[in-house]
């Protein structure tokens, strides 16, 4: 019999406020309640994750990187945690490691399009244009009618 993780209330509602703020733009503001909440869980990894996107978002995914290799740490099942790893990744120039981040995204999720489109997108970055059009096709097959190319 596999125990239940508990699920808090609390932090639950804090990490849905800190998204929604991100979401408007407050940045500022969505820091401080993931800073916040990782004062307090400071094993928490959708408070890493979700600081690491924030900073990717706001230009600093010098800082991203580490924040969400963090919730890696923690939770390595979430394709999407990687998925996000790779855009810092690439984000900094750095397209071999986004490459093998939307790789483990995809190993985890191979129907996760946002992640086949950014592996195709790494492909083309680095010159491998039959891979990347291969990566691209494959991501319009899983849903040609919510594509978009990146």
């Amino acid at each position: 019999m596999s125990k239940k993780k508990k699920i808090d209330p609390a932090l639950n509602s804090a990490l849905k406020q800190a998204v929604s703020l991100q979401q408007a733009g407050n940045l500022p503001a969505a820091e401080n309640i993931l800073k916040g909440i990782l004062q307090q869980h400071p094993k928490n990894p959708d408070a890493f994750h979700l600081l690491g996107v924030l900073y990717h978002q706001a230009g600093k995914s010098q800082f991203a990187v580490p924040l969400i290799e963090k919730a890696i740490k923690f939770d390595s099942k979430r394709a999407y945690f990687h998925n996000n790893l790779g855009n810092a990744y690439k984000e900094m120039g750095e397209i071999r490691k986004a490459e093998l981040s939307f790789k483990r995204a995809l190993k985890l999720d191979p129907n996760y399009i946002a992640a086949r489109s950014n592996l195709g997108n790494a492909y083309l970055n680095q010159g491998e244009v039959d891979k990347a059009i291969r990566e691209q096709e494959k991501a319009i097959a899983l849903d040609p009618s919510s594509y978009t190319a990146c």
